[in-house]
């Protein structure tokens, strides 16, 4: 069978999720002898060198993804590869997912289009807080979402939008596929649609091949990972939360991986609050600080299915995350393998990595439960038979 994985931006599995994600799901493809390639719109805008797994074209036209010129290059690659089934995997692109399903219409291919993300993160982005990065007075931050909420005419456009692009997405695609059964009704209550026929909840693979009972040395370092913006991932929240404990755990460190738009100004808020024992170390590796790391902190507005937790808990960091997106409850189980904090309450974020700094016991314990915790779900071979079996039942 030969499979195109269509998406944004290149697949360097340094970059994101998603990337990573599509990556792993390529190697294991290929070693059940299936044919992959990948089809980007884009070159990522703050990415390493990297070799592609599979082999890559970025179509001519990055801005305007759904244009005549994207669509023939598409078209042409898909015909000149025989390829059978295409997998968008930015389902919740509108533009991109216009483009997947022209180009499905003029090539008779199989169209699966997955939702790597929260299908209602538009209605949660509404309804969060403002980021101290955008507005840093607080008052003016409470009076402005305090008008938002009670004059919510834009939540309610954008609702109706989303609904209408849901329910194209659905009709246009032979599969759609989401992260987590929990995403199935929120789908459903956004499209209002009653057939769920061609909805399948797929998770993510685990990335690492780790042997059981491994264990790594940990050193008292707290680590966040991901995209530096303040809409999305808010690192700045983490800043905050810190600010509240640094002064009491000298022998603490916190370490920022990642890059994006809003870093230089979450540096500034570290100088801002004269905070000492926080590193920033852009685009890296993560492997070797996620065994050494003993937290692992996500402080997202909301997730699709949060690789960089499953990936630290595979090294034995124990999550911390807030409750703010349905999928987590596949991960964490309070207090047994992780923590879940009320959104986005970061003195309860503070009170909880404090009691795990203090407690080793405690710590320790965790830690196994989250090595320990996710086979079950996320192993790789058994997400990619499910992948497989998708990929024929719609080719029948």
């Amino acid at each position: 069978m030969n499979i195109a994985i269509a998406g944004i931006v290149e697949f360097n599995p340094k970059t994101g999720g998603t990337e990573r994600v599509s990556a792993t799901l390529a190697e294991n493809l290929k070693q059940h002898g299936h044919t992959v390639f990948f089809v980007a719109a884009a070159k990522a805008k703050f990415a390493g060198d990297y070799t592609p797994v599979a082999e890559q074209i970025i179509l001519p036209c990055p801005n305007i993804h759904c244009c005549e010129e994207n669509i023939q290059r598409f078209s042409q690659f898909i015909t000149e590869k025989k390829i059978s089934v295409v997998l968008n995997q930015f389902g919740n692109a509108a533009d991109f997912s216009n483009l997947c399903c022209e180009v499905k219409k003029r090539t008779g291919t199989k169209l699966i289009s997955a939702i790597h993300t929260d299908p209602a993160y538009e209605m949660k982005l509404y309804k969060a807080d403002i980021s101290p990065l955008q507005i840093q007075s607080p008052f003016i931050r409470k009076v402005k979402l305090a008008l938002k909420n009670m004059f919510p005419f834009k939540l309610r456009r954008t609702m109706k939008q989303y609904s209408a692009m849901y329910r194209r997405l659905y009709c246009e695609s032979d599969a759609v596929a989401l992260l987590s059964d929990f995403y199935i009704p929120v789908f459903r209550k956004i499209t209002a649609i009653d057939d769920t026929s061609k909805l399948v909840a797929i998770p993510n693979p685990l990335s690492f091949h780790i042997e059981k009972n491994e264990n790594f040395p940990k050193e008292k370092q707290i680590l966040w990972i991901g995209r530096f913006d303040s809409l999305t991932k808010r690192p700045e929240r983490l800043v905050q939360i810190w600010s509240l404990i640094e002064k009491n755990n000298p022998d603490w460190k916190l370490l920022f991986l990642g890059d994006g738009d809003c870093k230089p100004d979450v540096e500034n808020l570290v100088k801002r609050l004269q905070l000492k024992n926080v590193t920033f170390e852009g685009f890296a590796d993560p492997v070797s600080q996620y065994k050494k790391s003993a937290i692992i902190c996500m402080t997202s507005t909301f997730e699709g299915m949060p690789m960089v937790l499953l990936e630290a808990m595979q090294f034995g960091a124990v999550p911390v995350a807030f409750d703010s997106f349905e999928s987590i409850h596949d991960i964490i189980e309070d207090g047994k393998n992780g923590y879940l904090i009320k959104p986005f309450d970061l003195k309860q974020y503070a009170a909880c990595l404090e009691m795990l700094m203090n407690d080793s016991e405690k710590r320790h314990s965790i830690s196994r439960n989250a090595a320990n915790s996710l086979t079950d779900i996320f192993d790789a071979e058994m997400i990619t038979k499910k992948w497989i079996t998708l990929f024929e039942n719609i080719l029948l």
